[in-house]
């Protein structure tokens, strides 16, 4: 994904860590609701950027084809969203602060939708020592990071100005340093004097600076055409009120603790966020052991050979393979190893922004995804035998430095390496016994997490939440939102959640893993189950809600029908 995203995909499965599937707590569950009619969780004007279709296909769609705003299922999608705003601005007036949100569809295979960021530029002459009379003239930029940090730049090349006179950029740029702790900032001869606190320990050098930037949530919902051929239209509203949730709360613009924390799992869900743990919690040391093990997002399909995080490494060696000619890529006794290898380099390559491109953080949830990894597999083993294993050394190097977060992996030795396809096959090996440990690691702790009711609150169990009560507001029945993960873990192979969920969930859910900020399949519908029921009184007054006219001249299966045209 691009750095700029918000981390929003609503179709994400779990790790292939091994533990048992709607795993039962032993006692207590769920204490997870939001506050019913919250909506923003913030109303300045800066959290949110507007962009136009141009825009909007540069960041997010670029070399992909789309539909267009006249297209019937684009119009149809929006009509929802509009209708879903209508209804919240009448009992949320500030909601008006975020933009009119735009649907828009990308033609692609995969099954995805998501809300995300652009960049903003503040035009101000800043400095850290007023003591200097003028700003170098300098095209140095300050840049806040997605991850709340401050590092040095140029400014963007496609951003949003920030408009208006020196207090509204001065109070833009509080805004945007708001998650800093001790920053303090004034102006200075039409200047924006920052204190030393501002920078957050971060390695910027110099005191004058042209400029600043950061990312803002824009207006746009990207919606992939396969997402909604894989559900009923109740259901595709509901995950377009999960994209709405992450929208209007923006969630991307959120830093720390109101998110990602640990939490313990009640009987009940509650009308409110959990609480976060206490230091002294005898949860908080397993929590604590969960955050010092790498996030593993490793996919597995029935029948693989190499382990998915080879795919990287792999990945970056097709580009060797493009960029240079058979005589330097080739074995002596192959010189026509091109003739093989062309489409296998052209696969692994354009496929970063196709079926595998999540790889390998991410997962194989289709079956055309599926098909497409055994493509890569077989070709690694018809192409590769035919390259130098030389050749590639440095590729193989640079990519296992950091193919896992924080824990580089030392190359294997390329002597009496005959061919890539050795080298690879070294590499797999090498990545096996390093991830297996993590592994078999973090099996232990999650399982221990899991008998002992640790809560995770993430962004996506409250745009879960929030939809849920979107849903009910357009008349829709939210049950349908529960279907939905249901039917999506049954694609998995997971038929255990059907039967807790056909039954009421009698038995509290834990969660599968701690890696991925979606929550699996089962506790998802676990959740938004409960959240139903805790808030059953507050939206019995959304029950006789009048659904709204959409498109009454086509079906929802008419509307697909659509989709086989791009206008």
């Amino acid at each position: 994904m691009k750095s700029s995203m918000c981390c929003v995909k609503f179709l994400a499965f779990a790790t292939v860590l091994t533990i048992s599937s709607c795993h039962p707590k032993t006692s207590e569950s769920s204490k997870t609701s939001h506050a019913p009619g919250r909506f923003l969780n913030d109303d300045n004007p800066f959290q949110s950027t507007e962009l136009d279709d141009e825009r909007w296909v540069k960041h997010e769609a670029e070399g992909q084809p789309t539909y267009s705003a006249r297209h019937p299922m684009t119009q149809r999608l929006q009509a929802w969203a509009d209708a879903i705003r209508r209804n919240m601005l009448k009992s949320t007036p500030a909601l008006s602060v975020a933009p009119r949100p735009i649907i828009r569809i990308v033609q692609s295979d995969k099954i995805n939708a998501y809300v995300s960021t652009a960049p903003v530029c503040i035009d101000v002459r800043i400095t850290t020592d007023p003591s200097v009379e003028q700003v170098a003239d300098s095209p140095s930029h300050l840049m806040i990071t997605e991850e709340g940090g401050v590092d040095m730049s140029t400014r963007p090349e496609d951003c949003t100005a920030i408009q208006g006179d020196i207090t509204a950029r001065l109070q833009a740029a509080q805004y945007a340093f708001r998650n800093i702790r001790g920053c303090k900032m004034s102006i200075d001869s039409e200047r924006l004097a920052l204190s030393p606190e501002c920078l957050g320990g971060s390695s910027v050098s110099g005191n004058s600076f042209a400029g600043l930037s950061f990312n803002a949530t824009h207006n746009y919902i990207t919606v992939y055409s396969a997402v909604l051929k894989s559900a009923s239209e109740p259901q595709i509203v509901g995950l377009l009120a999960h994209e709405l949730g992450h929208y209007y709360m923006a969630h991307s613009m959120i830093k720390g603790e109101d998110y990602d924390y640990f939490y313990e799992l009640k009987d009940k869900n509650s009308d409110s966020k959990p609480e976060p743990l206490a230091p002294d919690h005898p949860l908080s040391a397993v929590g604590e052991r969960i955050r010092q093990l790498p996030p593993l997002y490793f996919p597995k399909i029935e029948g693989q050979e190499f382990h998915s995080a080879l795919y990287k490494v792999v990945g970056n060696m097709s580009y060797n393979i493009r960029d240079n000619q058979s005589t330097y890529v080739c074995r002596e006794d192959k010189p026509d190893c091109m003739t093989t290898c062309s489409m296998f380099g052209k696969l692994v390559r354009t496929d970063y922004g196709g079926l595998l491109s999540y790889l390998p953080y991410d997962f194989l949830h289709t079956d055309a995804a599926k098909d497409a990894y055994r493509q890569y597999e077989a070709g690694v083993k018809s192409c590769l035998p035919l390259l130098k294993a030389s050749f590639f050394e440095a590729s193989v190097r640079s990519s296992l430095s950091n193919l896992i977060y924080e824990q580089p992996i030392a190359p294997p030795a390329l002597r009496d390496k005959e061919n890539a396809l050795e080298l690879i096959q070294d590499v797999d090996k090498i990545i096996k016994e390093k991830v297996g440990g993590i592994e078999s690691a973090k099996v232990l702790v999650v399982r221990e997490a899991q008998e002992k009711g640790l809560g995770w609150y993430t962004a996506e169990q409250e745009a879960d939440d929030i939809g849920t009560e979107m849903v009910y507001r357009v008349g829709l029945d939210p049950m349908s939102f529960v279907e939905f993960t249901v039917n999506s873990a049954e694609a998995q192979g997971n038929t255990e959640r059907r039967k807790q969920y056909e039954a009421g969930f009698p038995t509290p859910v834990s969660l599968e893993n701690f890696d991925d900020l979606h929550h699996d399949y089962c506790f998802r519908a676990y959740n938004i189950f409960q959240e139903i029921e805790v808030h059953k009184d507050y939206f019995a007054k959304y029950s006789e809600s009048t659904i709204p006219v959409i498109q009454p001249e086509l079906t929802w299966n008419a509307a697909l029908d659509t989709l086989m045209h791009i206008e």
